[in-house]
């Protein structure tokens, strides 16, 4: 993935505008815009800035070694859903076991009265309704589902399958389920919920 398209999927993934971060790093939306297509380059200077507001690691710009986001409080990501094909797009986490020689991550499964009642007629066994993740340098991410309308991410089934397969050579994936109650299950839902 190069420098335009993570920039593009972590600030959509996060609910930013162009706006918002043209504006964090003294630029216009059409600026961000060029430069997420590929039409355009920015200063490193506004780069930088724009990583930031995006909590992309600013030094990850210059060194791809390092790991591409930091921050101090909980990443809250929205799965894209995948245009081409039905269902979500799993890009990021991907791209986060490739840059990470450890990675956590944690489904949490919800079969509460609140998850029963958004899923009802869903034949879904322990529903995914997000997964939080943690990397090697002790970012955590919350990743859930766009639409709180849509439930659960059935599709977290075939992202443990595919993560399964690199847990072998020099990298480690540890996957889990924790269950989830329905006070924390509506904080992840309205995204208020804290690191």
């Amino acid at each position: 993935m190069n420098y335009n398209q993570l920039f593009r999927l972590s600030r959509i993934m996060q609910g930013k505008s162009q706006r918002e971060v043209g504006a964090a790093a003294e630029v216009t939306h059409q600026s961000v815009n060029a430069f997420e297509k590929g039409s355009a380059s920015l200063s490193m200077e506004t780069l930088r800035k724009m990583a930031i507001s995006i909590n992309i690691n600013p030094d990850y710009l210059t060194d791809p070694s390092v790991n591409p986001f930091m921050s101090q409080e909980l990443i809250k990501m929205e799965f894209p859903e995948n245009l081409f094909l039905p269902g979500l797009n799993f890009q990021i986490i991907y791209f986060l076991e490739e840059k990470n020689y450890a990675l956590e991550l944690c489904f949490l499964i919800s079969n509460t009265k609140l998850e029963n009642k958004i899923t009802r007629g869903n034949i879904a066994v322990n529903p995914v309704i997000a997964i939080v993740c943690q990397d090697t340098n002790r970012n955590i991410f919350l990743i859930k589902r766009k639409k709180a309308t849509m439930g659960s991410i059935i599709e977290g089934r075939e992202l443990r399958l595919e993560l399964s397969k690199y847990k072998t050579g020099n990298k480690s994936i540890i996957i889990e389920d924790r269950d989830v109650s329905d006070s924390l299950l509506e904080k992840i839902r309205d995204v208020t919920h804290k690191r």
